[in-house]
């Protein structure tokens, strides 16, 4: 009927692998969930929060085409109501920024940060490839002890994906730009 031209789908997952996951046997079969990254569902490190995002509309999506932006789930408001033309009012998901630019390959998407958040209550902001972690450890069920003698963490997911090199004390700048974003959106 050619509905499929003109109709979204896509895949996503919820964030991370649960930390009771056998990963032992997952490896044996050549699987590892958080791939490169550190952590498991609950904690604000990257295999906490990095998930599969895979679109297919055959009408308004180039085949293949790829984006190294930052997303979040949350932003499925505002993009869904951008699909259908409805204006957000302020008090409709404010921390939500429409993916629409980034599916039609336009300009003007824009989002300045991303927060993450773990079960622990411990938040994280991601601002390009920078991530401040407003905490010790994992904030969640994976153990990161090799942190703790600080009371921030900061790394650059670009060059250090698997967040293994604490950067706070290298950028005392870039930790306060930061942490004065992270603590404005405590706020809010």
């Amino acid at each position: 009927s050619g509905e499929e031209d003109n109709t979204i789908v896509i895949f996503t997952s919820d964030n991370g692998c649960a930390a009771n996951a056998n990963y032992k046997v997952l490896k044996a079969k050549g699987h590892n969930p958080s791939y490169i990254y550190s952590g498991n569902k609950g904690s604000y490190l990257e295999g906490g929060h990095r998930v599969p995002f895979i679109v297919k509309w055959p009408e308004k999506i180039k085949a293949n085409s790829i984006s190294d932006a930052t997303i979040c789930t949350t932003d499925f408001m505002a993009t869904c109501a951008d699909i259908v033309d409805y204006n957000l009012k302020d008090n409709e998901a404010e921390d939500s920024y429409t993916m629409l630019p980034l599916l039609l390959q336009k300009e003007g998407f824009t989002r300045e940060a991303t927060i993450h958040h773990s079960k622990e209550g411990v938040f994280a902001i991601r601002k390009g490839s920078w991530k401040l972690v407003d905490s010790k450890g994992s904030g969640g069920w994976t153990y990161n002890g090799k942190d703790a003698q600080f009371d921030l963490q900061l790394y650059n997911l670009e060059e250090d994906p698997g967040e293994q090199n604490n950067l706070v004390e290298k950028y005392p700048e870039l930790v306060k730009e930061l942490k004065e974003k992270v603590d404005e959106y405590k706020k809010l």
